[in-house]
């Protein structure tokens, strides 16, 4: 098992400085870095796993943080929308183990409420 996450761990890396690198050259490109953000979340869930908390948070935060800019781009986008959910859940996720319960619970909130939004308006969409 241990094995296992180790090489997760090192495919995740791979696949993130490829999409980084890719993402630099095209900071315009919105599918680049939407996959920059889904490859942090990926990256940040290995490393929660690996029990590395700070760098794992800054993996989700990172995440967090493209999709609120592709987000402010591109608001009706409901791709960007559960990318920012996800992030928000992910965030409180990797506070709790931490052990801050009020920035968890911020974030968790923050999550389901776009999540509710995104349900509210078109219930047919999962």
């Amino acid at each position: 098992m241990l094995g296992d996450t180790a090489r997760q761990h090192a495919r995740v890396m791979e696949a993130y400085r490829l999409l980084e690198g890719l993402a630099s050259q095209k900071p315009d490109d919105l599918l680049y870095q939407s996959d920059l953000a889904t490859a942090n979340e990926e990256l940040g869930k290995v490393l929660l796993d690996r029990g590395r908390l700070p760098e794992a948070l800054s993996a989700f935060e990172a995440a967090l943080g493209i999709f609120e800019k592709l987000s402010q781009k591109e608001p009706r986008n409901t791709d960007w929308q559960r990318g920012l959910a996800a992030s928000s859940i992910e965030v409180g996720a990797a506070l709790a183990e931490q052990g801050n319960g009020l920035g968890a619970l911020l974030a968790f909130e923050r999550g389901i409420d776009i999540t509710t939004r995104l349900k509210s308006s078109n219930p047919l969409h999962p």
